[in-house]
């Protein structure tokens, strides 16, 4: 019984509502992928790290000299705008690959970039049938994602 509770606050804590099986939509990926960014540290809201363990990256570890959960929290904040720009759907893969820009992109100039140059942002991967969400350490070529905004 404790470990159907715990399950049950575990996936409710993650707005995982779709872990029964149901496959994810378009929405609900870019729900879960904004959460993570935000859960994670990336925008500018605060985050709570007492009783939530941050998805650590393999550029965190190149990236600081000092690799602890404060230094990667203070590295990541502010660093992606809050709200999701792209989105692409890999059906052979069953993912969503979800596009934040950087938060010091100037977001007009957004249309004017080439859209065959990487990415200027991070991307979120967000399994469809799992619901597990990580972010990307490559960034996408523009030109396959669908603009959201």
């Amino acid at each position: 019984m404790k470990i159907i509770i715990i399950i049950i606050a575990i996936l409710f804590i993650c707005n995982c509502k779709n872990a029964i099986g149901q496959k994810l939509n378009e929405e609900e990926a870019i729900k879960l992928a904004e959460d993570f960014i935000r859960c994670n540290g990336y925008t500018k809201m605060p985050i709570d790290t007492s009783n939530q363990k941050l998805s650590f990256t393999m550029n965190d570890q190149l990236m600081l000299s000092q690799f602890n959960k404060d230094s990667v929290i203070k590295h990541r904040y502010n660093s992606l705008y809050p709200l999701a720009k792209y989105i692409l759907y890999e059906s052979e893969r069953k993912r969503w690959l979800v596009g934040f820009i950087f938060s010091d992109t100037m977001v007009y100039k957004l249309d004017k970039i080439n859209l065959e140059a990487p990415f200027m942002g991070s991307t979120v991967i967000v399994d469809e049938e799992t619901n597990e969400v990580r972010l990307s350490h490559l960034n996408p070529i523009l030109r396959f994602f669908k603009k959201l905004f």
